[in-house]
């Protein structure tokens, strides 16, 4: 959260969003009183449930279930019964600014800039081919090296396609 903090967000916790409109967030807090916060950007990063497996909203949930439906097909071919789904937790990483990312696995913490260097390392790895890990490095490196941060943009208007 610090990290957040020093990059100028402005952090609010223990507050259940009522409302979100393109002025600002209104919020009831822990002991019922409701307040609003003005702003042009929101980012609302609580309040989201993945499946009713207590499972976290995460692509390795998406990876591991993608290896398991296979194999459930594979075995189901092969005439066996399917093996219940185990989610084994990786740890956890979140990309916070431009070289700066936080890292949690199985308690061993890293953050900062040593944090974001594991966490390009680490989606480079999970990336499937040559080709694709090139593109991604060249992009990280020109977004790292210079101002732009296109990746993260939607920029002009798209055009019309009749079909």
């Amino acid at each position: 959260m610090a990290e957040l903090e020093k990059l100028g967000v402005e952090v609010h916790t223990g507050t259940i969003v009522t409302g979100v409109d393109a002025d600002g967030v209104d919020v009831k807090g822990a002991a019922g009183t409701t307040e609003r916060f003005r702003s042009k950007t929101t980012i609302w990063a609580a309040g989201v449930s993945a499946s009713p497996d207590n499972l976290p909203g995460v692509a390795e949930v998406a990876l591991q279930s993608g290896i398991h439906a296979a194999r459930t097909i594979r075995r189901r071919l092969a005439g066996k019964e399917p093996e219940p789904f185990k989610y084994h937790d990786l740890g956890s990483m979140a990309a916070v600014s431009r070289r700066c990312a936080i890292v949690n696995i199985h308690g061993f913490r890293l953050s900062g800039l040593l944090g974001w260097m594991t966490w390009l390392f680490v989606h480079l790895a999970f990336l499937t081919g040559f080709k694709s890990r090139f593109k991604a490095l060249a992009g990280w490196t020109l977004s790292f090296l210079g101002a732009s941060r296109t990746e993260r943009a939607l920029t002009g208007i798209p055009e019309r396609i009749d079909r």
